[in-house]
């Protein structure tokens, strides 16, 4: 990022954020899934830097008779260890209400999300498309793009979201890219690991 004003650069930094999750779920047989997770996280932004522990718990059903799930979820509890200064700050905690729609090779997914502690709304709306076995896109958009909205030729793609996931044996490698507008791009990969 470049911290510039009147075409004069004052300073140019980065921003970096790493996440290392144990996911584990557990499907019964009607149909209903149970899930947790739990980590770490480090993240930095110029100079500074904040570390914790963060965990999510959620639930979903699947109706297969009509290739639609339904899921519940609480986000982002834990512990901040340490905040970029000294002022004390709270995880983003953030229930999640989600609807998916399977349609062939196609997922169609809805996801309302309630920010706890500054009582933000979030609608995502998220497509998710199956290239091969081992291949597959997926592209979104946010009702946060109203955030971020300028009267600018390229206001429409703000908030949009595109990837690119592939699945190798145990694995599920997901490449993504998000547009802020005039915030710049954040570039992102997941690794997942499968263990049975």
């Amino acid at each position: 990022m470049v911290d510039e004003l009147d075409n004069v650069i004052n300073k140019k930094f980065t921003a970096n954020d790493y996440l290392f999750k144990y996911y584990y779920n557990q499907q019964f047989n009607n149909g209903v899934r149970f899930g947790f997770s739990i980590g770490t996280y480090y993240s930095q932004i110029y100079n500074y830097n904040s570390y914790g522990v963060v965990s999510s718990i959620g639930i979903n059903k699947y109706f297969s008779n009509i290739n639609l799930g339904l899921g519940f979820s609480i986000e982002n509890i834990g512990l901040v260890i340490k905040n970029y200064t000294n002022t004390q700050i709270e995880l983003p905690s953030r229930l999640t209400c989600n609807i998916i729609y399977q349609f062939k090779k196609m997922k169609l997914g809805y996801q309302y999300v309630d920010f706890v502690y500054d009582q933000n709304i979030e609608h995502i709306l998220s497509l998710s498309f199956e290239i091969s076995k081992y291949v597959f896109l997926n592209f979104g958009t946010s009702s946060y793009r109203n955030n971020l909205a300028l009267d600018t030729d390229y206001k429409y793609l703000y908030g949009m979201s595109c990837g690119l996931g592939f699945r190798i044996n145990n694995h599920e490698i997901n490449l993504g890219i998000k547009n802020l507008g005039i915030a710049g791009n954040i570039y992102g990969i997941t690794i997942n690991n499968l263990i049975n």
